[in-house]
């Protein structure tokens, strides 16, 4: 796309839904067995216009938005939600070049609700969501936190538990504070 916020048309988010059946076998599975963790909240799906499982690099957000809700939202976890954190990862990620082989999660994948944090339990069973997602990723070469929350999650729940060679950086969550100030990319 030429810009973010391209999802906020519906025509968009229907063509991608209908890419959904090339999917990777990989994440398909990985999706319908976190799933079973939380039937009762939907988990939005990964976007089609990205990598997805020939990923090199993982970006994990900490919990997915209103913007990728099924019912409010494009259904998708994608930089082209209409939000502002995604504009900004968008922005961020086409500043630098990081268009390809890029694939974007959510740690607590579930749309829990507006202005709902995430428990205890909602971040230990993201991260073993997150636990069971890396074998399906397997050109993976760096995994980017974004957020603190991200960064604790995987340091108490996903660091102990995985032995990964993908390199793990720790960047801010690109909100308008970290992001939108004097002397930011645009």
């Amino acid at each position: 796309l030429d810009g973010p916020n391209g999802l906020s048309d519906p025509d968009l988010v229907a063509a991608r839904t209908e890419l959904l059946s090339q999917q990777a076998a990989g994440l398909t599975q990985w999706r319908e067995t976190t799933q079973a963790l939380r039937p009762d909240l939907p988990i939005p799906e990964f976007d089609p216009a990205e990598a997805g499982a020939r990923a090199r690099i993982l970006l994990v957000l900490p919990q997915a938005t209103r913007a990728a809700g099924a019912t409010e939202g494009s259904g998708f976890v994608s930089v082209d939600n209409d939000d502002r954190v995604s504009a900004n990862l968008w922005n961020l990620r086409h500043h630098i070049g990081l268009d390809e082989r890029v694939l974007l999660t959510n740690l607590v994948p579930w749309y829990l609700g507006p202005d709902v944090k995430p428990s205890r339990l909602d971040l230990q069973h993201g991260g073993r969501a997150l636990i069971n997602l890396l074998p399906a990723l397997r050109d993976l070469h760096a995994i980017v936190l974004l957020g603190g929350e991200a960064q604790k999650t995987w340091d108490t729940y996903v660091a102990p538990a995985v032995r990964t060679r993908s390199l793990v950086l720790r960047c801010p969550l690109p909100t308008a504070r970290s992001v939108n100030r004097t002397g930011a990319p645009d």
